[in-house]
């Protein structure tokens, strides 16, 4: 019996240790999103409201942490999450999400070449972190030089269906001399030195997406589960608490099978 409850302190310990950071409650987290809804927009779990608006994107299925959405590149699965102040012109951007990708998405020439996975349209004069037909991952940036994108030098991704996959980016675009840092499952990835020149161009007129460029550009083929957008440079251990804790004590909960 004294074993039992010292196995049971034990369990206590650990799951409740998990749950120490809350980073919807972060105000460096611009927007965030648990993918749990059954109608209705996607919520953004942060103060700031950039509330998403759903367009054909399926809800309610199976994710990493309880429900998740899925993204399917023959209806313009995407979600719109508008240009408030808060996601205008960031310098330096964290995001990342996860995915558990079917096939690469559609190609349509643009910025990120196949499936954009959070994006303020690179393909006008804001960012975008995508997939590549070539399972590579790629980020995107608009300078008044024009435009930049860094690919990692490997192939990460896997186009199967079934294995979720944590992809993040960090960039701290405050100069020209700073190429950004890639990650898949935690860990950093080698990209493509690039230089840019000129000045970063302003993404203020430009909305928020997660699963495509807007309308059918870039459409992504994946479930996706808590993607996220990030003012700052979120270091490997803050990626990694991410990956796998979530993004709040509620998704840890969820993850330990102790909340729906």
């Amino acid at each position: 019996m004294k074993k039992i409850f010292l196995l049971s302190l034990s369990f206590l310990f650990v799951t409740s240790s998990v749950w120490a950071v809350n980073y919807c409650a972060d105000s460096n987290m611009k927007a965030a999103y648990y993918l749990n809804e059954t109608s209705g927009n996607a919520l953004d779990c942060t103060s700031n409201a950039n509330n998403c608006t759903n367009t054909s994107v399926t809800r309610n299925v199976t994710g990493k942490y309880g429900q998740a959405y899925d993204f399917t590149q023959i209806n313009n699965a995407s979600l719109s999450c508008g240009s408030a102040a808060s996601v205008d012109d960031i310098v330096s951007i964290s995001a990342g999400t996860w995915l558990q990708p079917d096939t690469d998405g559609s190609n349509d020439g643009v910025a990120c070449n196949a499936a954009s996975i959070i994006t303020k349209d690179p393909s006008s004069s804001g960012w975008g972190f995508c997939m590549q037909t070539t399972a590579q991952l790629r980020y995107c940036q608009k300078w008044t030089g024009g435009r930049v994108c860094w690919t990692t030098t490997d192939t990460p991704l896997t186009f199967d269906g079934t294995t979720w996959q944590h992809v993040a980016v960090t960039y701290a675009g405050t100069g020209t001399g700073t190429d950004p840092l890639i990650y898949k499952d935690g860990a950093s990835r080698t990209v493509g030195n690039q230089t840019p020149f000129g000045t970063r161009e302003s993404d203020a007129a430009l909305t928020l997406s997660i699963g495509s460029e807007g309308g059918n550009l870039g459409e992504a083929d994946t479930r996706m589960d808590e993607p996220f957008l990030y003012s700052g440079i979120l270091t490997s251990t803050q990626i990694n608490d991410i990956k796998d804790n979530g993004l709040t004590p509620a998704a840890a909960a969820r993850r330990a099978g102790l909340a729906s």
